[in-house]
């Protein structure tokens, strides 16, 4: 799992933040405008916290109904709901497998690393 010090870290880079939102830079740049800075240029930890605290869940859902919506495969539905409102469970009926996502960088992870281990080599 990317940025495992997601819940400690000090700062995040608009890059790391388009990562885990998975919204394009241009979004990214727009919501940031508000959050302090440290003194390395980065966006302050709390303040990108609560952004992604704010918009992942719905991201994370938009993504899930995209992805029915065109027949894609694997075929990712909702888990059961967690008691933590920052993770969110998920079903691969694909293969059958559950999981569990914080944000929509990790469902895009989970995605990438199942085509991954598809494809021969």
């Amino acid at each position: 799992m990317l940025l495992a010090d997601f819940e400690t870290r000090a700062a995040f880079s608009a890059e790391e933040i388009e990562h885990i939102l998975q919204l394009p830079m241009i979004e990214v740049v727009e919501l940031l405008a508000k959050v302090p800075r440290t003194v390395d240029r980065r966006f302050q930890g709390d303040a990108c916290r609560m952004l992604v605290k704010r918009l992942a869940r719905g991201r994370v859902f938009a993504d899930l109904i995209a992805r029915q919506a065109v027949n894609a495969v694997p075929e990712i539905r909702r888990g059961p709901d967690s008691k933590d409102p920052t993770r969110f469970a998920l079903i691969d009926t694909t293969a059958e497998h559950q999981f569990e996502v914080r944000f929509p960088g990790d469902l895009r992870n989970y995605l990438d690393a199942s085509v991954a281990q598809d494809v021969p080599g």
